[in-house]
């Protein structure tokens, strides 16, 4: 029997709810999921892990997320890392589209999440 090996995701979101949601998405998908809700946390957890995703969201506590999206893409340690933003900021979302794989506006639907992320990945 082959053992598919687990991908690491980090989920950057101050709203707890939403938080879990995302969590249990990114879990069906085949994801180990950490939850980080605060920008300046996400910072130091970035400087020595390589998750292979990140769910970024835009408004958080300390740091923005357009902050961690700009240090993730200058980390050669993260060149592989794949980042999808989930915000309610559209306008905001549009101007970091091309800095991002994937952008997502809030309300995000569970079963979208966990299908799109899983084909993120696909082929790899």
């Amino acid at each position: 029997m082959t053992t598919i090996s687990s991908r690491s995701a980090i989920i950057v979101e101050d709203d707890a709810k939403q938080a879990e949601i995302f969590s249990q998405a990114l879990k069906l998908a085949g994801f180990e999921v950490q939850i980080i809700a605060d920008g300046a946390e996400a910072l130091t957890a970035l400087a020595t892990e390589i998750p292979d995703l990140v769910l970024l969201d835009l408004h958080l506590p300390h740091v923005s997320g357009e902050k961690i999206l700009e240090k993730i893409r200058t980390s050669s340690h993260l060149n592989d890392t794949k980042v999808i933003i989930t915000t309610a900021d559209a306008e905001k979302a549009f101007l970091l589209n091309d800095a991002s794989d994937l952008v997502l506006i809030k309300p995000i639907s569970f079963n979208q999440l966990r299908e799109l992320a899983a084909r993120l990945f696909q082929g790899e």
